[in-house]
């Protein structure tokens, strides 16, 4: 499996994979090839894989973030992942399941210590 990082202008000193994937720091740095960065590893035993790039400049600043050479995203808790997927990945059959309908109520309720009564919008979580 053979990643892949543009850099023509060598604005990075260091780029390495950021995955799930049980990698040593060697294993999953990048080196330089002419124009561009290259990782190759073994393929994993896994369908889908969510990762990230790390880039450390020349200043020893780094940062991380989505591969820019694969559009496929996921999102994530703190911020999109990029995703890799093999010919074996299957989506889950839940991705297909519409979410059930949700029982939106109103109420009016007087707020404590006031005389005026307030419309609220009680909407309870799925189940």
């Amino acid at each position: 499996m053979t990643f892949r990082l543009a850099d023509p202008e060598g604005r990075y000193t260091a780029v390495r994979l950021c995955s799930d994937l049980a990698l040593s720091d060697r294993e999953r740095s990048f080196a330089r090839n002419g124009a561009e960065w290259v990782l190759e590893i073994d393929a994993p035993s896994i369908a889908r894989l969510e990762y990230h790039l790390e880039v450390t400049d020349a200043d020893g600043g780094s940062e991380t973030g989505p591969d820019p050479g694969n559009p496929l995203r996921a999102p994530g808790a703190f911020g999109e992942k990029s995703v890799l997927l093999t010919p074996e990945y299957e989506p889950p059959a839940w991705l297909d399941v519409p979410p059930p309908p949700t029982a939106v109520r109103h109420a009016n309720r007087r707020a404590r210590g006031r005389r005026t009564r307030r419309r609220l919008r009680v909407v309870p979580p799925a189940t």
